[in-house]
């Protein structure tokens, strides 16, 4: 769930993937992050508001300090710049050649608004499928092409 409750506080959305040794010494063609929209409340893209990606490392657990972490790169494009309930993509191919790069075990993103809040007082959300129960129809997913 990404957006803001009635109450104008501000959710962000973390999704983690572990990096597999076996793409150790491969060439990284293009890596797609792919998550599935599959409902929106209220009117969280609003004004040309875009869904964007923070590249982060939060390590091994996400604690509350993360939400305000200084990422890896800010903003490395928009998931989305719409309501429509489908896959949404976006081409993080640098972002994980940084993480193999660093050796970290994990390619770690923070979802957000580029403008967080309206201040109308009405809810304005997202919502993704993730690997939580209840919720898990259409995972995220970090694709990776190699050679």
């Amino acid at each position: 769930m990404v957006g803001s409750p009635s109450y104008e506080l501000v959710s962000r959305g973390f999704v983690s993937f572990d990096i597999p040794s076996s793409l150790n010494g491969k060439t990284i063609e293009k890596v797609t992050l792919r998550m599935y929209q599959r409902s929106v409340t209220g009117t969280p893209y609003g004004t040309s508001n875009n869904l964007i990606v923070d590249h982060i490392d939060y390590g091994n657990s996400l604690e509350a300090a993360d939400y305000d972490k200084s990422p890896i790169a800010s903003d490395i494009g928009a998931l989305s710049p719409n309501a429509v309930v489908q896959w949404k993509d976006l081409d993080v191919t640098s972002s994980f050649n940084n993480d193999l790069t660093n050796s970290r075990s994990r390619s770690q993103y923070r979802i957000r608004f580029a403008t967080e809040t309206d201040g109308d007082g009405s809810e304005d959300f997202t919502y993704f499928d993730s690997a939580n129960p209840g919720y898990s129809t259409n995972t995220p997913q970090l694709v990776v092409k190699y050679h």
